[in-house]
């Protein structure tokens, strides 16, 4: 398990491009950041928070996407809270994406 803050999962992609997405693929990260979104879509199987830095200033965010199980943990997380996720990284197109995440306590 590799243990990195959003700031610092970021800052690799800002200095080693694409060498970063090699680095960290299907690699299981313990990320430390703050939720800037929160979505919960049962119907459309949608379950996953955007990861961003405390002062909320970046351009990209972290998604967290989660298995319908944790739906009721994701509906008690609050926008600005601080949090650990664990998941296994999934590419960067847009977002930088983890899956399987579970919140860590």
């Amino acid at each position: 398990v590799i243990e990195i803050t959003v700031e610092e999962l970021l800052s690799a992609y800002d200095t080693e491009g694409v060498t970063a997405d090699i680095k960290f693929m299907n690699k299981v990260l313990k990320i430390t950041g703050v939720v800037d979104r929160i979505e919960t879509k049962e119907d459309l199987n949608i379950h996953y928070i955007n990861l961003t830095n405390a002062a909320q200033n970046l351009l990209q965010s972290i998604r967290c996407v989660f298995d319908k199980k944790h739906i009721a943990e994701l509906n008690n997380l609050m926008t600005g809270q601080a949090i650990t996720v664990q998941g296994t990284y999934d590419g960067s197109i847009m977002d930088i994406r983890m899956k399987d995440c579970a919140l860590v306590r």
